[in-house]
């Protein structure tokens, strides 16, 4: 007789003599019990009539093997599935419910609850997952992302490119939705600003951002559009600086050669230094060999080479292989092109600040350029007119476009006022200057008045009632007054209620004010503080300081090429280009929790250095690296001592945005405060430089550390890998072998990459 242990029910009740009824398996709804000769019973599908093993003499064989049948390997249930939907629906509760056929309820095999499974969440973060990192639409139709997916949840019916385009539009319009709604109760306006890029198709690309400061006085740009179309200050400043090294070319070029020369071969290098320490050359300068993709490392290899000008003489002399030494009437233009590209580089670099600059901090910077290159133009020198006029032309375009606008956002600058704005136009145009300054003048007052709401409306008067006021009967005693002798009196009066009738403005008594004392101010906090003094006036300068001089990311200020989209993104429809690129800035911007968090660290009297490291760490996991920098420099001017966490967590900031030059000069500050030595402090910096690419920094790094383990020699080996140097990546797997470093899983997946890459497996 056989003996059931689970909650299978036999096929005949005859055969089972069980005292109580025992529940039925949900297997038995898919098949059905039929004999095979002697003692034998065989289990038969009801849709693709195979049979299986059931009861052989006294064993019985169970129902896991039916079970797996049915909800895998049946090939008419599995085609059956496929026209079933599987999205769950929410029942008058809010619960979800399966709107397939009902199952009975058996026992999970893994002992727990299961999670509900939801196709349409799947498929939402799908598209997420597409948006945040740039990943091709066709991914879901690759044959081993789809088998992966099975793998996690067979459930999941995996969705079409075309399906997965428009799930990544319907992201797009449900957070461009809430976008409009922070909009719509924004206290001010809206500046725009538009980023243009091109492709290899030649096509260009408008990226349309949106400017403004809310209502507590945050400042904060989202991308709002990608448009397909038929100046910024930095790019002005960009093709100025490529204009005067293009007409300079040959100089340039001669310079550059000796440079090489020295830096090239080690030999030549010590020869170099050698003889400026025999001419006790003051300069502190060292030689470097421009990216000549960016401008500002040109400006810096010719600085550093006219500054050492006497050794590249004198090494003319010594070294007969020297021959590319300038002659000293180059060395004369070198200086001369120095001076006007230090002066665009000093006004460029206000874009590469740890905070993102407000209007107000340019006028002056534009001011100096037109008023440097106005005089330079007028030179009786020929080569700095011949090289200054084409600059001065091109850059006045952009002055008379813009210098309306960066005026009135001096105005706003309580240290400045219309002042400086008055001082500046008279030394540029002299006996011009009254018209200038009266334009800026009358263009601040119509501004003001279109934000200038009256309390009171005007009282209005009919005609009629005009012509009855006037014409009313007035007594004859009255009239007899006229002639009291208080005439003078009656002209006193209006006098008195005229001059009631003309007070002040508020922006008069503004600019009637003193001016504040020029220091480290901050013109945002002071506008929220002085709202209620000013009500007109603060939501003028929330909208006017909030107006974008530049549109170009700080990483790209130096560049002399425009960015460039991809050629799998310019084939794709423009609405799904549009809603990949702003729903990614949106996800990345969802920072509400991390604004809560800094009004609540703004309420501890005294934070310590762990809640500064908590802060500095969320802005760096959310990519907001300017806010982390910021909150860097607020921690040092509170005299509150970095411990070794506060620069890693600030480090992975810059590891996001690839901002180089900022993380150069946090490692700069590693050394002051003497934690460069500390194994997490390396490991960020190896991390970080080989995101930006620079290897071989970071294995400097890893060579002269001591306390290296086993994430340091990962990050270095994938910094190999990312840097395509795959023959590195396996030989410092080796070394680490003969130091008895045990690898991770990390290292086994990074070295078998370099060693596929390179054939070397």
């Amino acid at each position: 007789m056989a003996l059931f242990t689970d909650n299978n029910e036999p096929p005949n009740s005859d055969q089972q003599p069980n005292k109580r009824k025992r529940k039925k398996s949900m297997v038995w709804d898919h098949f059905t019990t039929e004999p095979f000769g002697d003692q034998i019973t065989r289990a038969c599908c009801n849709q693709c009539k195979k049979s299986f093993a059931y009861i052989t003499g006294s064993k019985v064989a169970g129902t896991s093997h039916l079970k797996r049948h049915i909800q895998g390997t049946c090939p008419v249930s599995r085609q059956q599935n496929q026209h079933i939907p599987s999205t769950p629906e929410l029942s008058a509760n809010g619960i979800a419910r399966r709107t397939g056929p009902p199952r009975k309820r058996y026992r999970s095999a893994f002992g727990a609850a299961s999670v509900p499974f939801d196709q349409e969440s799947c498929s939402h973060k799908i598209a997420k997952m597409i948006i945040l990192y740039e990943y091709p639409l066709h991914i879901v139709e690759h044959r081993g992302f789809i088998d992966f997916v099975r793998t996690l949840q067979p459930q999941f019916n995996m969705v079409s490119s075309s399906s997965v385009e428009g799930d990544c539009v319907g992201v797009y319009l449900k957070e461009k939705q809430g976008l409009l709604n922070v909009l719509n109760g924004l206290p001010g306006r809206v500046s725009l600003t538009m980023d243009l890029w091109t492709s290899d198709q030649g096509l260009g690309y408008v990226l349309l951002s949106g400017h403004f400061i809310d209502a507590d006085w945050k400042f904060h740009w989202r991308i709002l559009n990608v448009l397909l179309i038929g100046n910024c200050y930095a790019r002005v400043l960009s093709r100025l600086a490529q204009h005067a090294l293009g007409s300079t070319r040959e100089i340039v070029k001669r310079v550059r050669d000796s440079v090489m020369y020295v830096k090239t071969l080690e030999a030549h290098e010590e020869r170099f230094i050698d003889l400026k320490q025999q001419l006790q050359v003051p300069s502190t300068k060292s030689l470097i060999i421009d990216d000549q993709t960016k401008w500002d490392t040109t400006y810096h290899m010719l600085a550093a080479a006219w500054d050492l000008k006497e050794v590249f003489s004198c090494l003319d002399t010594s070294d007969p292989n020297y021959k590319q030494t300038p002659s000293m009437d180059e060395w004369d233009r070198v200086e001369t092109l120095c001076v006007y590209l230090k002066i665009l580089f000093n006004a460029a670099k206000i874009l590469i600040a740890p905070t993102y600059p407000t209007a107000n901090t340019f006028f002056h910077k534009v001011w100096e350029i037109q008023l440097e290159l106005a005089r330079a133009a007028r030179s009786p020198d020929t080569f700095t007119s011949n090289l200054t006029k084409p600059l001065q032309e091109m850059f006045d375009i952009y002055w008379k476009d813009c210098y309306l606008v960066l005026a009135i956002a001096l105005v706003m600058d309580p240290r400045y006022k219309m002042k400086l704005v008055e001082f500046s136009l008279s030394r540029i145009y002299c006996d011009d200057a009254e018209t200038w300054i009266k334009s800026v003048d009358d263009f601040l007052c119509r501004l003001f008045l279109e934000y200038d709401v009256p309390l009171l409306p005007p009282p209005t008067f009919g005609g009629e009632e005009e012509e009855g006021v006037l014409n009313a009967e007035v007594p004859q005693d009255t009239l007899l007054s006229a002639g009291d002798g208080l005439m003078d009196f009656d002209v006193y009066l209006s006098e008195i209620m005229s001059n009631q009738q003309q007070m002040k403005s508020e922006l008069d008594q503004y600019l009637e004010e003193t001016l504040l004392p020029r220091y480290d101010f901050d013109v945002l906090g002071w506008w929220k503080l002085n709202r209620l003094k000013y009500p007109t006036l603060s939501r003028m300068a929330t909208d006017i300081l909030s107006i974008p001089v530049c549109t170009v990311a700080p990483d790209s200020v130096f560049d002399t090429a425009s960015k460039k989209i991809d050629s799998y993104r310019s084939s794709l429809r423009p609405l799904t280009l549009e809603a990949l690129i702003c729903a990614k800035d949106w996800l990345q911007h969802e920072s509400g929790d991390m604004n809560y968090a800094r009004q609540v660290f703004e309420t501890i009297p005294q934070p310590n250095v762990f809640l500064w490291n908590t802060m500095i760490r969320g802005y760096s996991r959310t990519n907001s690296a300017r806010l982390a920098v910021s909150m860097y420099v607020e921690l040092l001017r509170k005299n509150v001592k970095p411990d070794n966490y506060t620069h890693p967590f600030l480090i992975k900031g810059f590891s996001h945005n690839v901002a180089l030059e900022f993380g150069k000069r946090i490692h700069a500050h590693i050394h002051k405060f003497g934690s460069s030595s500390h194994v997490i402090m390396q490991n960020a910096l190896i991390h970080m430089y080989c995101l930006c690419g620079q290897i071989d920094i970071a294995r400097v790094i890893f060579d002269m550390s001591f306390q290296a383990d086993v994430i340091t020699w990962n990050a270095v080996i994938s910094g190999y890998n990312r840097s395509k140097r795959f023959d590195e990546s396996k030989k410092l797997f080796n070394l680490m072998g003969e130091k008895r470093v045990l690898p991770t899983l990390v290292t086994l997946v990074s070295v078998l990459s370099a060693c596929s890459k390179s054939k070397g497996i």
